[in-house]
């Protein structure tokens, strides 16, 4: 039979990105399909999202600050390329000079997962370092609150949460309104592992909520072992997530 083609790796791949050498032989294979079709925003959107979960799953936790803005940049500017395709007036109006925070609203309803994604890596980027977050607030809760006018699903809830609740007072952090978010995203997806972890990580972790995050995180480790595998990759991350951290409770409480 002939190789497979470059975008038969790219999704098979994609499928399994939750091990890291399946992450890393994806986003190669991606790479190589957005240098050959510039045009085309999904390459670049998967490129994206691929240096997301790099980053979140598997770089952060190697301790190396500058290799996890690394793998950020590289996402971000993967983003942008995905976001000004998919939406080209906003792309225009930022060309022209206007800031991002007012030119998201040009952004349509088709690019909404595209703005998430960037949204998501510009907070990524601050969290490496909160000092920064002055810088880049306005525009991710800006880039936040279009994708939730566009589509009130519960990702964009999920990270109006994490926003919410690690942002420091003075910057709009509000630990009543991130939990309001998460509770949100539970009622519009009442399955999804990722919410809960990320409502434990960081909303229990910052309200000192030890009976919440026990709770949270339990209903994710009960589910059967089995009834994961048939789950998207970031689902099954956040379920060994939720393990390696309800380990931890003594350590975080």
């Amino acid at each position: 039979p002939p190789p497979p083609s470059a975008r038969e790796i790219a999704e098979r791949s994609w499928s399994a990105r939750d091990q890291r050498t399946a992450l890393e032989q994806s986003l190669a294979a991606w790479r190589q399909l957005a240098a050959a079709a510039p045009e085309d925003p999904l390459p670049w959107a998967r490129l994206a999202e691929g240096q997301l979960n790099l980053a979140e799953w598997f770089v952060a936790g190697e301790g190396d600050l500058r290799a996890t803005r690394a793998v950020l940049d590289e996402g971000l500017a993967a983003s942008e390329r995905a976001l000004f395709a998919l939406a080209p007036e906003f792309a225009a109006r930022v060309g022209a000079g206007e800031a991002p925070e007012t030119a998201f609203a040009a952004v349509p309803a088709t690019a909404v997962e595209a703005l998430l994604c960037y949204a998501a890596l510009l907070w990524r980027y601050v969290a490496v370092d909160l000092r920064t977050a002055a810088l880049y607030q306005a525009r991710i809760e800006a880039a936040l609150q279009r994708a939730l006018a566009l589509d009130p699903g519960s990702a964009a809830h999920r990270w109006l949460g994490i926003l919410k609740a690690r942002l420091p007072a003075a910057l709009g952090g509000d630990l009543a309104a991130a939990r309001q978010h998460f509770e949100a995203a539970l009622r519009l997806d009442p399955a999804s592992i990722v919410t809960r972890v990320d409502y434990a990580e960081h909303y229990a972790r910052e309200a000192r909520d030890r009976a919440l995050w026990q709770r949270l995180l339990g209903e994710v480790t009960q589910l059967p072992a089995d009834a994961i595998a048939a789950r998207p990759a970031p689902e099954r991350q956040a379920y060994q997530r939720a393990h390696l951290l309800l380990n931890h409770v003594d350590e975080v409480f």
